[in-house]
Order: C-alpha cells, then sequence, then structure tokens
C-alpha cells in the first residue's frame, strides 16, 4: 500500500505531493536500515509508546514500501504513451486509465522484482535482532549463548533462511 500510494504520487500532478514522495524515497532508500530500525524504536516508539513489534513493523514496511515504490513507477512509465491517450479517447479520467489499462499491463513487469522484494524483506527481518524482536536471529543469539555451539546454530539459521528464501 506505501509503495503504490507513493509510486502514484510520484507520478502525481500535484508538485507538493510528488515533492514529498520523492522526499519519502530518498530519505529511506540512503539511510541504513539498521539506523531506521534505532531511531523508530528508540525515538518514536518510545516518544508516543509503540511497543516494539509494531515499530519494527512499521519500520519494515516504510523501507521496503520505499523500493516497491521505484518498482510501481519504473513498471508504470515503462507503458508506451499510446495507452494513455488510448483510454483518454475512450472518455475515461487519469485515474480510470491508471487503475483499467496502466497497471494490469505493468503486472508482468512488476511481479519479478516484488519477488525479490519479498526475499529482502525475509533477509531484512533478522536485523531486527538488535531492538530484541522475537525471530530466528534473536533466537540464534540466544541459542549460542546458552549451548555455546556457535557454528551449528549459525549454520541452521542460514539454512532456514535459504530454504524460506528459496520457496519464495
Amino acid at each position: 500500500i506505501i509503495g503504490s500510494l507513493t509510486a502514484i504520487g510520484q507520478l502525481s500532478h500535484f508538485y507538493s505531493i510528488k515533492l514529498l514522495c520523492k522526499f519519502y524515497i530518498t530519505t529511506i532508500r540512503n539511510t541504513p536500515l539498521m539506523i531506521q530500525i534505532l531511531i523508530n524504536y528508540f525515538l518514536i516508539g518510545h516518544t508516543f509508546n509503540i511497543d516494539g513489534y509494531s515499530m519494527a513493523v512499521i519500520t519494515l514496511a516504510l523501507f521496503e514500501g520505499s523500493y516497491i515504490s521505484e518498482i510501481i513507477r519504473g513498471s508504470i512509465l515503462s507503458i508506451d504513451k499510446q495507452q494513455w491517450l488510448t483510454g483518454y479517447s475512450l472518455g475515461m479520467n487519469r485515474f480510470q486509465v491508471l487503475i483499467k489499462v496502466i497497471l494490469p499491463q505493468s503486472y508482468p513487469i512488476i511481479l519479478p522484482a516484488m519477488g525479490n522484494i519479498l526475499v529482502s524483506t525475509v533477509k531484512d527481518s533478522s536485523l531486527l535482532s538488535i531492538i530484541s524482536i522475537y525471530e530466528m536471529t534473536f533466537e540464534a543469539q540466544k541459542a549460542v549463548s546458552e549451548t555455546f555451539m556457535t557454528f551449528e546454530v549459525w549454520f541452521t539459521v542460514a539454512f532456514l533462511y535459504f530454504s524460506i528464501n528459496i520457496v519464495i
């Protein structure tokens, strides 16, 4: 949803919306995810009393949404301008042409890249262990500290991430 709205916002005729979307994308894509997790958790999460899990989900959604936005925007721009003109000639407005003509044609372009984003999201979730979110990496750290079986635990975690991503 974030990526779709931001992509449509970037293609808007309103300069303020376009500028706001570009600022969001530039800011999120050019800062490390770990820094975003820490800022959102310690600054925003503690200020507004939001639990760690919710902040983790919000942070990952904002981070991956900025990449999804560029994928959707690029796929929309890759569709020939004649498709827009054909929709207009049929009496459709800009939004109708986008929804009924352009987006259905852009799905084959979007889907492979969205698979890559899903894999990236799974792998990026390992960074959430820095704010003590109970996920695979955090549990592995606990297991290593209790059993001192460093290689066995980390190879198992690597295999599990690999298995999940192969299925994706």
